[in-house]
């Protein structure tokens, strides 16, 4: 059947999307691929090829396909090891940033796979649920590079959980005890009310384990609103000042709604991602 004649807005070829990912490689699970790139960027450059090639072998040994898998490799290996590959990527984010000569902008991409490379040693090294929160720091750090590089009137959208969004300390049964700073506080102290934090909920059956939400917890709350899809903007008025459970994988957070967020997105049910082949 013919679509209808509509009418077609071209600026978005004048300003196309970019995507970026904000996040660790294989979500923490390898540096590889940073320096496997930054070596391309900076190629001709003697002292990055001696530090990429020393830290490679160790970079490989503890690679995985996400983080507990990598940290698992990492945990054994020998002390000396650990500290000659924390020594040596700090040692390449110095050589990095002192390059000036070549591409402007290959030198920008540089220095960030850079730290890249070190956000992920250091998660190796301090574990994801350490008390710095390596990973949100870095996505922190990423996402607000990312939005250095816009030009005025342009706005960024940072896709990541609930708990990367929030911005309130993450506690709950699915973490461990006591509470985590996530990315979402820091865009909020850095960005202030440029920042809009939206949550996103859903109905009916857990995607993990087949289970209704629990009763009393904001999601039980919000399929009570209405079948959706909706965006609901928040406040912290009555029923959302008060501490409420929200789904969080196999588990719950502990959040108050309207200070972690702005909004909540709310859909009526939500399904496993299904890959799309042409």
């Amino acid at each position: 059947q013919r679509l209808p004649d509509v009418a077609i807005d071209h600026h978005g070829r004048a300003r196309p999307v970019g995507v970026y990912g904000a996040d660790i490689p294989a979500r923490s699970g390898s540096m590889v691929p940073a320096l496997d790139r930054l070596l391309e960027l900076t190629s001709g450059d003697r002292v990055v090829k001696s530090l990429v090639d020393s830290i490679r072998p160790v970079a490989v040994q503890a690679s995985g396909r996400y983080w507990r898998e990598a940290a698992q490799k990492y945990e054994p290996l020998p002390p000396e090891a650990k500290m000659e590959l924390a020594r040596d990527v700090s040692l390449l984010v110095e050589r990095v940033q002192m390059l000036s000569r070549g591409d402007a902008q290959q030198l920008e991409w540089a220095r960030r796979l850079a730290a890249v490379v070190q956000q992920n040693e250091a998660v190796l090294r301090f574990g994801m649920f350490d008390p710095t929160v390596p990973r949100d720091h870095a996505l922190a750090d990423n996402t607000l590079w990312v939005l250095r590089r816009l030009g005025a009137g342009e706005r960024a959208v940072y896709w990541a959980h609930n708990a990367h969004v929030q911005k309130v300390p993450v506690q709950g049964a699915p973490v461990p005890p006591g509470s985590f700073l996530g990315s979402g506080m820091r865009f909020d102290a850095v960005l202030g009310d440029e920042y809009l934090a939206i949550a996103t909920a859903y109905g009916g059956p857990s995607r993990d384990d087949s289970s209704a939400a629990a009763e009393g917890s904001f999601d039980a709350a919000l399929e009570k609103v209405g079948k959706g899809p909706f965006l609901l903007q928040l406040s912290s008025g009555e029923g959302l000042s008060q501490e409420r459970q929200m789904r969080f994988q196999t588990g719950y957070l502990n959040v108050v709604p309207g200070k972690a967020f702005d909004a909540v997105a709310y859909f009526p049910g939500a399904t496993r991602a299904a890959r799309v082949t042409p």
